[in-house]
């Protein structure tokens, strides 16, 4: 794995990469304390991972990422921050952020957040490899676009996995867990991300009612979020809450519902059903593999 590493202060770039290098993590191609720099060079030096801090003078993070993503999106990009605020976190994520590392680093916390990073990287080329199999012209007349050879059985092995993630979770009995199922067959059936489509519009594909069927996803996946919040909370090594936290839900809004569990804030976070769909299509791909 490649790192790129930007922050106006030269010590967190030496730490970082030092860290990395110890950890054997991967290599640090290079660290810039000016982000025009960096943005010039990022193309060239072509990272899995772009590491930037949050508040620089001459370009925030957020800012940068915007424009690092027209350079580079199949990059990761990670925030580094000592503001702990929640509308900058959510404004990081809605740039386009993966994770988060707060200022002072900790090492211990930097090497699991790098290490979940290196997971999401692989799990998001192994999608990008399904997506750029082309199938047969035999094939496409003889079946639906689907895996090369899926037959019904496959398909059940497909909803069956999905429904054993949701038992994990807690949610395989809610009204929307049989929707989540459908839906993550579909997108596996057709080699999709949800980010080629609209939720909207699968539902309207495989059922009468969409609208009903969005509602049942979305109330699922919030009890999900939940009930994992409470894992992690009785016990932060759980097996459960270590594999789902930074998968199908967002690890930061993870720790705020949290928070919000425990009385210290008065808003929860928040899920994002697009993270979920597309983690689940790529967990049932890693299954089925093994």
């Amino acid at each position: 794995m490649k790192y790129v590493i930007i922050d106006d202060d030269k010590n967190i770039c030496k730490i970082l990469r030092q860290i990395i290098n110890e950890k054997q993590l991967g290599s640090v191609e290079d660290y810039f304390t000016d982000p025009e720099e960096a943005l010039e060079d990022l193309p060239l030096l072509k990272p899995d991972f772009v590491l930037v801090d949050r508040l620089m003078p001459e370009m925030d993070g957020i800012t940068f990422v915007s424009k690092a993503k027209e350079k580079l999106p199949n990059a990761l990009y990670v925030m580094i921050s000592q503001v702990d605020s929640p509308d900058m976190i959510s404004d990081a994520y809605e740039a386009g952020i993966e994770f988060y590392i707060r200022k002072p680093i900790n090492p211990i916390e930097t090497v699991a957040v790098l290490k979940n990073m290196t997971k999401t990287l692989g799990m998001q080329q192994t999608l990008r490899k399904m997506q750029n199999l082309v199938l047969s012209s035999e094939e496409q007349e003889g079946q639906n676009t689907g895996f090369s050879g899926e037959s019904g059985n496959e398909k059940k092995s497909c909803a069956s996995c999905m429904m054993g993630i949701l038992k994990e979770i807690g949610i395989a009995g809610e009204a929307g867990s049989s929707d989540i199922c459908e839906v993550v067959s579909y997108l596996l059936e057709h080699r999709l991300q949800i980010g080629d489509l609209t939720v909207r519009s699968v539902c309207e594909k495989l059922s009468d009612s969409p609208v009903g069927m969005e509602q049942r996803i979305r109330r699922t996946i919030a009890k999900g979020f939940t009930n994992l919040a409470h894992m992690g909370l009785e016990d932060y090594a759980n097996d459960t809450f270590e594999r789902y936290s930074h998968t199908l839900y967002n690890y930061e809004q993870l720790r705020l519902e949290m928070a919000y569990i425990r009385g210290k804030r008065i808003v929860g976070g928040k899920t994002r059903i697009k993270t979920f769909l597309n983690s689940a299509v790529l967990l049932c791909m890693e299954k089925s593999e093994n």
